[in-house]
């Protein structure tokens, strides 16, 4: 009887808890405190990363806990764990009525008007920090949140870059023009080539479903709708990859 109880699948599963996975995302978890931690599962103590992993959750209070295969099974089944798992709850999103805007910087925003794929998502924030963006706003509904995937595919980022969501998409974006911001919408279809646009004053950029592009609310309250020029064999780039352009482009006024 006691062999087939340690055989059953554990229990855990609970609707405010998340599993983090991969080594980046949970190293990054674990040193901010935008979730709380509830335990690290390791499946073994080897590596040049895992130690130090324990070191500071330990030094976190967090409980460090062996996990079976069972663990892994039951909550990354199809994900790249690496050996580690971070038991924590979700992480709660903000929703500023304005952005901050630091003195004497012209910061730029991405915005991301219902973007769907975690995976675009993730990419999208990484690309974000990597070139010094000032941070991400996402619609609350019909996208993600910072799930596991999400972070996984942001190799962290997602675990300590700000993110910040809405509601109405466009009455947020008219109250930031409110506060300085210009409004800048990317459309295959825009009038202005993107290495035109001036890093001068805040921006918030604004991309658009991955199949329908920016609702028509939204484009309404754009001051300028750009493209990213390119041959006429490929229609449209993937939208974590315009993201990415467009980040270089912004940031390599710095």
């Amino acid at each position: 009887m006691a062999n087939k109880r340690l055989q059953r699948k554990p229990k855990f599963r609970k609707k405010d808890r998340e599993w983090l996975y991969g080594i980046n995302p949970v190293e990054a978890a674990i040193s901010r405190s935008f979730r709380k931690h509830f335990a690290l599962w390791v499946k073994h103590s080897n590596g040049e990363r895992i130690p130090g992993l324990q070191q500071t959750a330990k030094e976190r209070g967090i409980f460090t806990k062996t996990a079976t295969p069972e663990i892994f099974e039951t909550y990354c089944p199809d994900g790249i764990h690496q050996g580690v798992l971070l038991e924590c709850s979700p992480r709660h999103l903000e929703s500023p009525t304005y952005l901050p805007v630091p003195q004497n910087l012209n910061p730029f925003y991405l915005v991301l008007d219902q973007i769907k794929d975690p995976q675009n998502f993730g990419a999208i924030l990484r690309s974000a920090a990597f070139f010094g963006c000032s941070g991400c706003i996402k619609t609350k509904d019909h996208s993600p949140g910072v799930t596991p995937a999400v972070s996984k595919a942001s190799v962290g980022v997602a675990e300590w870059f700000p993110i910040f969501e809405t509601t109405n998409l466009a009455r947020f974006l008219a109250d930031q023009k409110k506060n300085g911001f210009w409004i800048i919408g990317l459309a295959s279809d825009g009038k202005t080539d993107l290495r035109k646009l001036e890093r001068d004053r805040p921006l918030l950029l604004v991309f658009g479903n991955e199949g329908k592009g920016l609702r028509q609310l939204v484009k309404q309250q754009c001051d300028w709708d750009v493209r990213i020029d390119g041959t006429e064999q490929v229609e449209s780039l993937n939208v974590s990859v315009a993201a990415a352009l467009a980040c270089y482009q912004l940031g390599a006024h710095d």
